[in-house]
């Protein structure tokens, strides 16, 4: 049995025909009018009690909003209140501290026992700092700045980091140079790029009366030779020691960084030390020069060619001669004699340029030997052989190398063996 619906509309189609209802739709629609205003009735009390729910809390809402503010208020006067008290402690400690110190014994001490004080401060701290320290000290008061620009020893060594800023250089050393009395300092300049080597005029290096030692840190930039706009700046600048140390900006990939150091022309400008030490991975240049004969003593490092023979034959007046780890151009046959050496120490690890060397020297005068290596060859012992003048070895080789033979030298030697952490005394 099937069953069919009649499908009505959701709006009734006879509302807006302004028809009369009949009886029966009148009582249903009376009834259906008192339900709606009984549900009507029902959502507007509930309404009503949740506008008053709401009105609680919103009053509450404000209520808390007031204290919030007024605790707000009271933490900002608290924290005010807090950071005078703070500001007036820290015065009052301040003027505390400054009493204290101005009756403080030690404000009375007598500049000799404060030159002392002073000395020993100084040679705790690090050899980089110690020219800060100084200056801090000399801060304190007017008696002991007084005490300290006249301890020459306070101002011995200056490490000094170079400027691109011409007038902090100029600056710096307009106030160092005046207190440098009596010690002849020492000055350590680091950080100095060959490219503007003219700056070292500003330093004015050559105010100071004597300079003890010199040591330099260039920073090459390209293969040229930037040394002899060094040597320019130098000029007239009077120092006993100076120590150079050339280092390379990291190179291209791909490329080999070489640079030709002339000693020659580097003499050429200035009156040169009595004492040079050359440390650089760099090809040694001796063009001929007079200023060759006031060194005596020399001491070169990782160079990666040098002639020695020919560096032997223009430093006449040499006495003291240390290579460490560099390399000799090959002997060409030529001796390599020097009637004025007196000391010569050899330290390094590449034995054959050495030993090629050795076999043709001829140092008559020779007293002082020193030997840093790992090997200890024959020709190191035809050389003592060769040179009875001997009176003091200095030599390290491995542990499983022999003693020089007792007689190889021809007169009583001290011989200092170091044998690998061990070392003794030989006679």
């Amino acid at each position: 049995m099937s069953r069919t619906f009649v499908r009505t509309s959701e709006q009734d189609p006879n509302l807006g025909t302004h028809r009369v209802p009949t009886d029966a739709e009148l009582v249903g629609l009376k009834a259906l009018a008192g339900m709606h205003s009984r549900l009507l009735n029902n959502l507007k009390e509930e309404i009503q009690q949740a506008k008053r729910a709401h009105e609680v809390l919103v009053a509450k809402y404000e209520q808390q909003i007031r204290e919030l503010e007024g605790t707000q208020s009271m933490l900002h006067a608290s924290k005010k209140t807090l950071e005078f008290m703070y500001n007036q402690c820290s015065a009052l400690q301040v003027q505390t501290d400054r009493i204290n110190g101005m009756v403080h014994p030690i404000r009375r001490y007598p500049p000799d026992l404060l030159q002392r004080i002073f000395q020993s401060i100084h040679d705790q701290e690090d050899e980089s700092n110690r020219l800060h320290v100084t200056f801090e000290l000399s801060h304190v008061c007017k008696w002991w700045r007084k005490v300290v620009h006249d301890s020459p020893r306070l101002w011995f060594k200056v490490n000094y980091a170079m400027h691109k800023n011409i007038h902090d250089i100029a600056s710096f050393w307009d106030f160092v140079i005046p207190r440098m009395k009596a010690v002849p300092p020492v000055i350590v300049i680091k950080d100095f790029d060959s490219t503007k080597a003219t700056v070292m005029a500003y330093c004015g290096l050559q105010r100071i009366p004597e300079i003890r030692r010199l040591e330099v840190t260039l920073i090459l930039h390209n293969q040229l030779d930037h040394l002899r706009p060094l040597s320019l700046q130098l000029r007239g600048a009077k120092i006993k020691t100076l120590e150079i140390t050339l280092r390379h900006k990291e190179p291209a990939p791909g490329t080999m960084s070489q640079t030709t150091w002339d000693v020659g022309l580097f003499l050429g400008t200035h009156t040169p030390s009595s004492e040079l030490h050359l440390t650089a991975p760099c090809v040694l240049r001796l063009t001929p020069s007079d200023q060759f004969q006031l060194i005596t003593i020399l001491n070169l490092a990782d160079v990666t060619q040098v002639d020695v023979s020919l560096l032997l034959s223009v430093l006449n007046r040499i006495h003291d001669l240390r290579l460490n780890n560099i390399r000799t151009v090959p002997v060409n046959g030529l001796p390599a004699t020097s009637q004025s050496l007196h000391s010569l120490t050899l330290r390094t690890d590449v034995t054959r340029d050495i030993d090629n060397w050795l076999s043709v020297t001829s140092f008559p005068n020779l007293a002082e030997f020193h030997q840093y290596g790992r090997v200890f060859s024959h020709k190191h012992i035809a050389f003592l052989t060769a040179h009875k003048s001997i009176v003091l070895l200095d030599y390290e080789v491995a542990e499983e190398q022999q003693m020089v033979p007792h007689g190889t030298l021809g007169t009583p030697t001290s011989i200092s063996h170091a044998l690998c952490s061990r070392s003794r005394r030989c006679m």
